[in-house]
């Protein structure tokens, strides 16, 4: 609307040969059809949702057996490859998909870091989030099946609701948040 108002300007400026408001005019329109072609752009920018998380583990007959067992997840596939000493298995629940990957390559920085100790932190993922529906159940089973909590529940002052962090065999933070 606001380009055909300065086009229509723009004509009346031309019959009475005004050429210093007509350059402010031709200005003007650029700038609205930039910032419309801008703002078109944003909407094609698409969204993005979790799908899946890879995880190196020592034993991933372990760590198939915690996922299924804690979470609920379902054995999609699973791969091996001895040459390259390899073990893969993909896990599923619902919309998103987790890779459990047993590499004879892989290190352990516990067993690796000279002087390592808790407060030592690795640079690369920290922890992976999952929304619980019925969170106090899941904190019920999780404690029944002695699975490791760091630290305790606490609640979201903001949301006003429960999470917490329990560690899978290979010590990799899950955080729960109450859904």
């Amino acid at each position: 609307m606001g380009a055909f108002v300065f086009i229509i300007i723009g004509k009346l400026c031309i019959l009475k040969k005004d050429f210093k408001h007509m350059k402010k005019i031709a200005l003007y329109l650029i700038i609205i059809v930039l910032c419309l072609g801008c703002a078109k752009q944003e909407k094609n920018v698409s969204s993005t949702e979790g799908f899946f998380a890879a995880i190196l583990v020592k034993d991933i007959e372990n760590s198939i057996n915690w996922y299924e067992s804690n979470f609920n997840f379902q054995v999609k596939n699973k791969t091996e490859n001895d040459a390259v000493g390899l073990k893969q298995a993909n896990l599923n629940k619902d919309n998103f998909h987790v890779e459990l990957i047993e590499l004879n390559s892989a290190i352990d920085a516990k067993e690796e870091i000279e002087d390592y100790n808790e407060k030592t932190k690795l640079i690369g993922l920290f922890k992976l989030g999952f929304k619980v529906n019925n969170f106090d159940s899941l904190v019920r089973k999780l404690k029944h099946n002695n699975i490791t909590f760091k630290g305790n529940i606490v609640k979201d002052p903001i949301t006003n609701k429960k999470m917490v962090i329990v560690l899978d065999p290979d010590g990799n933070r899950i955080q729960l948040f109450e859904n």
